[in-house]
């Protein structure tokens, strides 16, 4: 039987200023889980600027001139959301949900604005709640080996019946 997913949504954040990298992380790290989305981005009057947005580790800026010979195809893909935005303006994105792998939570963003402006990002993160929650562990000394069997037994039936998977217990 599957279980529910519990999300908590967090408000939204702002993100950005003159062009770099800049990360972000997500308010719990204590979940399940951690997704986020992109709600708007908002750019300077200096002229058209980017952004890049992944969960995947940090991205580099894209070349939008096509004069560069490094293209994107199937050995060399962006995992994340690149983003281009015209002067004094605000794009409304609304993206999905996109999970944040790893537990670090870390969402990592390009912004590449044009000189003397700046470009900011609003980003919205949603954990997935812990359904269990493990108890205190039980230590055992490696040398006693049937002992060290019994307890990981017990914790595995344990965490079973917390599940609400029936376990029928046997003799170790």
């Amino acid at each position: 039987m599957a279980q529910r997913v519990i999300y908590t949504n967090l408000p939204a954040r702002t993100i950005g200023g003159a062009s770099g990298d800049y990360s972000l992380i997500c308010d719990i790290t204590s979940n399940q889980w951690a997704e986020y989305a992109i709600d708007c981005v908002v750019n300077g009057d200096g002229g058209t600027g980017a952004v890049v947005v992944s969960a995947n580790g940090k991205p580099s800026a894209l070349d939008y001139t096509g004069i560069s010979t490094n293209k994107m195809d199937v050995d060399a893909v962006l995992k994340g959301w690149p983003i281009r935005i015209p002067a004094t303006s605000t794009m409304m994105i609304n993206s999905s949900y996109e999970r944040i792998p790893g537990s670090t939570g870390k969402l990592y963003i390009r912004i590449d604005a044009a000189a003397s402006t700046s470009l900011f990002v609003v980003i919205r993160f949603r954990i997935a709640e812990l359904q269990i929650i493990p108890g205190p562990s039980v230590e055992v000394h490696p040398d006693h080996e049937q002992q060290l069997n019994i307890a990981r037994s017990e914790t595995t039936t344990q965490r079973l019946a917390k599940m609400g998977i029936p376990v029928k217990a046997q003799e170790i």
